[in-house]
């Protein structure tokens, strides 16, 4: 399979039977390579055939070209889900305070490291920020929310539908 010039090729011996699956997935291998001391370059993309297969796509150009790739490839029949992985910093500031008063992750000298997966599918798109423990290494898991279901909430960005 090709999209946009980019060949896609499916591993063989693993299947995923769901996107629960996938996510757990995606989270154990962010896990073995943040075990390992390492950061996880990216963003990746992951994608999910329906027949369970995975595809591992190195980062394809500008975030725009990543946001329009993964948007693009779940419009293929074939494709039940496409993720994204990257390492971010996020702050914990209540949702309560003036976004205005607050500093960016990127300032914040109480940032929290974490693993972002979206996961999009043909219709709906899902979240997880999982936050990485320094110098332990290690990453507490969380679960995945369909954007769609979490009361009251307004999502934008480069990476979200």
């Amino acid at each position: 399979m090709k999209l946009d010039g980019i060949p896609i090729a499916f591993t063989s011996g693993l299947r995923i039977p769901s996107l629960e699956a996938f996510h757990d997935h995606l989270l154990d291998t962010s896990a073995k390579i943040i075990a390992d001391g390492d950061e996880v370059h990216g963003p990746m993309i992951f994608i999910l055939s329906r027949a369970g297969q995975v595809a591992v796509i190195p980062p394809v150009g500008s975030k725009e070209g990543i946001a329009r790739f993964q948007q693009a490839v779940v419009q293929e029949p074939m494709v039940r889900a496409c993720a994204l992985v990257f390492e971010a910093w996020m702050s914990t500031h209540p949702k309560e305070v003036d976004r205005k008063s607050v500093p960016m992750p990127r300032d914040d000298p109480k940032r929290q490291e974490a693993i972002v997966v979206s996961i999009m599918t043909n219709g709906r798109q899902a979240m997880s920020f999982s936050p990485i423990t320094r110098p332990a290494n290690t990453l507490e898991r969380a679960p995945f929310k369909w954007l769609d279901e979490i009361e009251g909430a307004k999502h934008k960005g480069r990476f979200v539908r």
